[in-house]
């Protein structure tokens, strides 16, 4: 619309002040008068592309493999424009679920009885009966350990 604008007061006013004042480039003015699409109508079209990809895969493909399958389709985009583009219009990529423990251990609960009486832990050794000693060879140092119980 900026463009017809510009078209019809290129009359009376230079091209450059009209696309200063619309903010619009005179590349881009002029692509359109020749029959070229300008950057935000491209960007319109590979936007429509992604929302058909996005939901060809149901809205788990992420910016990179989006890019890869329009790519292969024959769609002029960039790399970096596709995140732009999904970014701005906040297509998402759904996320994996993560892994959820379903059992929890609830410390409250008792445990079963001992009925059996059976000691399931073994008193620790007292301290100062194991050694450990360096023995100095020709080919180098080895630890030698040991204990006297």
């Amino acid at each position: 619309m900026k463009y017809e604008f510009i078209l019809t007061l290129r009359k009376e006013h230079s091209v450059a002040t009209l696309c200063r004042v619309f903010g619009v480039s005179r590349s881009a003015f002029y692509s359109w008068l020749n029959g070229k699409r300008p950057r935000e109508e491209k960007g319109n079209r590979v936007l429509e592309e992604i929302e058909a990809v996005h939901d060809q895969h149901r809205g788990h493909s992420g910016a990179v493999k989006t890019w890869r399958v329009l790519k292969n389709n024959g769609v002029e985009c960039g790399k970096h424009q596709v995140p732009r583009i999904r970014q701005q219009n906040g297509i998402v990529a759904k996320r994996r679920r993560r892994f959820v423990i379903t059992t929890k251990s609830k410390p409250s609960l008792r445990h079963a009885a001992n009925l059996l009486r059976r000691q399931f832990y073994q008193p620790a050794p007292e301290s100062g009966l194991g050694w450990r000693r360096n023995v100095y060879t020709d080919e180098g140092r080895t630890l030698v350990s040991g204990s006297t119980y």
